[in-house]
C-alpha cells in the first residue's frame, strides 16, 4: 500500500495512482531505459525529475503530477 507524506497525514494512492505507477515502469522497460537514462531524457525535454524520483514514482512512493504526466508521455 503506497502512501505519501503530507505534513502529518498520508495519502494513499488511488487505482489510478497505482495504474500510473506500473505503467511508468512497465513502459520504460519496454524502451529499454534505466532510471537514469528516463531522467536524463526527461531533463532534456525540460522537466527535471532525478532517477530516485522516477523509482519512487514507479513504486507509488512520489505523486505524479500533471506536470510529470505530460513529460513522461512526451518522452515515451
Amino acid at each position: 500500500m503506497a502512501e505519501h507524506q503530507i505534513g502529518r497525514r498520508a495519502i494513499e494512492a488511488g487505482p489510478t495512482g497505482k495504474t500510473v505507477a506500473t505503467n511508468i515502469a512497465r513502459l520504460r522497460k519496454v524502451r529499454g531505459l534505466t532510471a537514469r537514462q528516463l531522467s536524463g531524457e526527461l531533463e532534456r525535454n525540460g522537466r527535471y525529475i532525478p532517477a530516485s524520483g522516477i523509482t519512487r514514482m514507479e513504486k507509488g512512493d512520489r505523486q505524479v503530477t500533471a506536470d510529470d504526466l505530460v513529460a513522461l508521455a512526451a518522452v515515451f
